[in-house]
């Protein structure tokens, strides 16, 4: 049979190695979780980037288009002998920059709103990656203390079982 001092000296010894494992696994498993957040708030704010493109892009675009049809217009008119600075064909002229402007300001909001979107979306992944950088020091840390408190209560045993082994008795009732 083995010795009590033995016995609670290996079953501390298990019992630390058992949760500084357990705290190393939470560790690491919240450091990934920090990468993974990290790697999102980087995508996304990529996507943002890309938006922001895409958005300028289409700016251009309506500009090009309503330039030609103002153009197309003005030719159409002329070709026909009319005075485009004034009267009816100043006007449709005026009601087409008009329908720029309206169309220009929607896609500029539609634009602004999905850079937004995205932008929150980035700012969660940040606050996630922060949140879990904290939470993979609390595991070390919880960690730690655990380990700590693990071995203080095994040398606790052993030494009731010394003290009863010095006050007579086999320690085995320790």
């Amino acid at each position: 049979m083995c010795d009590p001092v033995t016995l609670a000296v290996a079953g501390t010894a298990i019992a630390v190695a058992g949760t500084a494992t357990a705290g190393y696994m939470q560790y690491n498993q919240n450091k990934y979780q920090q990468k993974v957040a990290n790697a999102n708030q980087d995508r996304e704010n990529a996507r943002a980037g890309d938006a922001i493109d895409r958005g300028t892009a289409d700016q251009d675009k309506l500009g090009r288009r309503y330039r030609s049809m103002m153009g197309s217009q003005r030719a159409a008119l002329a070709a026909n002998g009319i005075d485009t600075d004034f009267g009816s064909a100043g006007d449709v002229l005026q009601d087409t920059r008009d329908l720029y402007r309206e169309d220009a300001s929607t896609l500029a909001g539609n634009s602004m709103n999905e850079v937004k979107g995205i932008e929150i979306s980035a700012a969660n992944f940040g606050s996630q990656a922060k949140a879990a950088g904290m939470a993979a020091t609390g595991a070390a840390v919880s960690a730690g203390f655990d380990v700590a408190s693990t071995t203080l209560g095994g040398l606790g045993k052993v030494n009731k079982i010394n003290a009863s082994r010095k006050a007579g008795g086999s320690g085995w009732g320790a």
